[in-house]
């Protein structure tokens, strides 16, 4: 009787393991109908696909990648879903912003400028936050007010003081300096994109690339090949016309192996690298002082510094501002703000011990209820806030800023030396498509000594600004190079050529007052 019991047991098991097996091969027979493709690991006609009409961004040694100039557009489907369908269009000076830049700031003007990660930068937003305070400022404020949105999507610290020491310092006058934040954009290091053709390519890195000819030699093998694609319009209409297709019959085939192995390979294979380094994982109740979190981001923390100290240095304001995440922003709605995050501590703690101003991104989001965080202010499948999200942080921002006016600084013009290379000073390589290009100051506009070795007018690159202070003033250390390469003595477009050997003398600072043109003419394709 036992063997019989265990021979019902056994054909019961098999008999359900069949019909189970039937029933999975019957699903993925109706869903390959419908397009799906089971040898793909997906039961979607598209698990996960970002798509835009033309390659989005080359490699640029200052931002890590640059937005081609003119609209792009671009899609994103997860789980058939279209998450985004967007067209978004870089400013004059590669940046995600509505404002065209101009060094010049108008008298009597108040300049914001802004570095952030891609919740800033937000190319999926109809408009991202950086333009929705800008436009709620105008007429509100004691001063006419602008903001400069610096922000890149992937962007952090790396990047950032990149950004700020060698563009943003060297060539605009600014008043005011927001800084927000995200989780781990003060672990950041040098992010990196870049289309080979049609084929991206992306990666990570701790020590940045110093030149075109640096990054293409050492960086450019290290990374990894994007998911991302390029294709028309039409056959981007045809990729969401296709989401949701007639039911067609399909081939009759066993599908859920091809399924099971297409899904262990995908384990296997991984996924895109973190874009930051391993952080210990911060203790919720712990208490956090700056050497804790000097200590949390090690090395890399000194870029934070450099920011915070040159502008303690020259009075300048920063807000730092917490960003929050999807889990951020419920655990804020459920909490009604009664709680903090060690996200949110952190960046307090940051603007307190650096006399900066501390903006709580996480408190908008006390005021609505916690199924909305989802259902009405975060894209679907996707990390990031939608339009919603954006706006209803813009508000906050824009009430804290009404309530800290920003006060134009009578000594915000540039004011910057060249100094002349010696052998012992390396060459700096021009941004790429920057020299052959006209410099963005016109000829004659540079009243410099003629005594410069070598001429300052026939080796663009063998000359280089370094920002330093107005007459008077405490001493600035220079931070790195500028990408603002000289004007020729002709009209014609700069043509880069190598430098020339350089003399061992002692080199010649050559002071020059720029009279910059009302907007911006540096291409950055």
């Amino acid at each position: 009787m036992a063997a019989n019991r265990h021979l019902v047991n056994l054909a019961v098991a098999a008999v359900a393991l069949i019909v189970s097996y039937g029933f999975a091969e019957g699903a993925l027979f109706v869903l390959a109908g419908y397009g799906s493709d089971a040898a793909k690991g997906s039961v979607f006609r598209y698990e996960e696909l970002y798509v835009s009409n033309r390659p989005v961004g080359v490699f640029d040694r200052i931002s890590g990648y640059r937005r081609p100039a003119g609209p792009t557009r671009i899609v994103r489907i997860v789980h058939d879903t279209v998450v985004f369908d967007r067209v978004f269009t870089p400013n004059n000076a590669g940046y995600i912003s509505a404002r065209p830049f101009q060094y010049a700031k108008p008298p009597g003007t108040a300049r914001v400028l802004i570095l952030g990660d891609s919740f800033t930068a937000a190319e999926f937003n109809r408009k991202n936050w950086p333009d929705t305070v800008d436009d709620a400022l105008r007429g509100r404020t004691p001063h006419p007010t602008e903001l400069y949105s610096f922000a890149i999507d992937g962007g952090g610290l790396g990047l950032w003081h990149n950004i700020f020491f060698e563009d943003v310092v060297p060539n605009y006058p600014f008043d005011a300096l927001v800084i927000a934040l995200f989780g781990d954009d003060l672990a950041r290091g040098y992010s990196y994109l870049h289309y080979d053709g049609d084929k991206p390519y992306i990666g990570y890195f701790p020590t940045r690339a110093v030149s075109d000819e640096d990054f293409f030699t050492n960086f450019m093998p290290r990374m990894k090949p994007h998911t991302a694609t390029v294709a028309t319009d039409a056959e981007i209409d045809r990729m969401i016309a296709e989401i949701r297709p007639q039911w067609s019959k399909p081939d009759f085939k066993l599908r859920l192996p091809a399924l099971v192995t297409a899904q262990i390979a995908n384990l296997r294979r991984g996924t895109i690298p973190a874009t930051a380094v391993a952080l210990p994982p911060a203790a919720p109740e712990a208490p956090v002082d700056l050497p804790a979190i000097e200590a949390r981001y090690g090395e890399q923390f000194a870029l934070f510094r450099d920011i915070m100290n040159y502008c303690r240095d020259h009075n300048i304001p920063v807000v730092l501002a917490s960003i929050p995440g999807r889990d951020g922003a419920q655990a804020a709605a459920e909490s009604k703000g009664t709680t903090e995050t060690p996200h949110q501590r952190e960046v307090r703690v940051l603007a307190e011990s650096f006399g900066a101003l501390y903006m709580d991104g996480y408190a908008p989001f006390t005021k609505v209820p916690p199924e909305d965080i989802d259902g009405r202010y975060w894209l679907r499948f996707d990390r990031h806030w939608n339009q919603a999200g954006s706006d209803l942080f813009a508000a906050a921002m824009t009430d804290f800023l009404l309530k800290n006016p920003i006060k134009t600084r009578p000594d915000a013009s540039p004011y910057h030396r060249f100094v002349c290379g010696t052998q012992s000073a390396p060459p700096l390589s021009p941004r790429a498509g920057e020299a052959r290009v006209a410099a963005p100051f016109s000829p004659g506009r540079i009243r410099c000594a003629p005594h410069c070795s070598p001429p300052l007018q026939l080796l663009p690159s063998a000359c280089w600004p370094v920002p330093v202070p107005r007459p008077r003033s405490p001493p600035l250390k220079a931070h790195g190079s500028s990408s603002v390469m000289a004007a020729p003595s002709t009209t014609a477009p700069l043509s880069w050529t190598a430098p020339r050997s350089r003399p061992s003398a002692r080199p010649v600072r050559c002071r020059y007052r720029p009279a910059p043109p009302a907007s911006i003419s540096r291409a950055r394709r």
